[in-house]
């Protein structure tokens, strides 16, 4: 199995992505490193940026993800964002802001692959669904958003059906690009 570099301080998302990069015989090692991001930034952007910091710091290969909820009542909010947005106003405040208004959202999660000295290569997947009006299963132990979004085709939250998330989620989209990348070198 070829391991390489996922530079990241999230354990979920080293864990999600490693459930669709084992079926292509790739394994992503968790570096917990706490790189700078410029929240004025596109997701793309910013993903970019760290892949090039990290791979030329740590001179070697590396992979750095980044990912957003967006709103569709609200243009590129909270995206790129979203870690302050919970951090600060959480589930209630989104379920405030979007009170009588289009409650569809989507996810996107941008992967970088990078070589150290190289321009990074994105790779990109989206979720689309909507957010609910409360909170479910909270008991389980994953991302913050998992509790309030419904993906498109579903009834449940993310959180009720954590089996079936590999099936529709942008992580797991833009991994399978990566991977699908990656193993055609």
């Amino acid at each position: 199995m070829r391991e390489i570099l996922f530079v990241t301080t999230s354990r979920h998302k080293v864990k999600e992505a490693n459930e669709i990069a084992k079926e292509f015989g790739l394994k992503l090692i968790q570096h917990d490193f706490d790189y700078p991001e410029n929240q004025d930034k596109t997701i793309e952007e910013i993903v970019s940026q760290a892949a090039r910091q990290m791979a030329d710091k740590l001179n070697q290969l590396v992979v750095v993800e980044d990912a957003g909820l967006f709103l569709e009542a609200y243009e590129n909010f909270p995206g790129p964002l979203s870690k302050f947005v919970f951090n600060t106003i959480g589930n209630e405040g989104i379920f405030k802001l979007l009170e009588g208004k289009d409650r569809g959202a989507y996810f996107k999660a941008v992967y970088g692959y990078c070589q150290p000295r190289q321009e990074p290569k994105l790779f990109t997947g989206i979720s689309r669904g909507q957010i609910t009006t409360q909170a479910k299963a909270l008991e389980v132990d994953d991302m913050p958003w998992d509790y309030i979004f419904i993906p498109a085709g579903y009834e449940k939250v993310t959180s009720e059906i954590m089996n079936q998330k590999k099936d529709f989620s942008a992580r797991a989209k833009a991994v399978k690009k990566l991977a699908e990348y990656i193993n055609s070198k």
